[in-house]
């Protein structure tokens, strides 16, 4: 309401402000790898490298989606 208010003296502010301000912020798309990595990762399997746990995580996607 502030920047509609004060549109007329800062026009070019409001707009940006207006085209920032309406963009939605999530957290889900991280929340939701962090989960995954829980998942897959734990005490005996802490040392897998990148390749062998994105095998892991699409495999346990894989066996969910059938």
């Amino acid at each position: 309401n502030w920047w509609k208010n004060h549109f007329a003296k800062f026009p070019v502010l409001a707009r940006i402000a207006k085209d920032i301000l309406t963009i939605p912020t999530s957290t889900i798309p991280s929340e939701s790898a962090f989960s995954a990595g829980r998942r897959v990762l734990d005490e005996k399997r802490s040392c897998l490298d990148s390749q062998s746990i994105e095998m892991c995580v699409c495999k346990k996607d894989w066996d969910q989606a059938s």
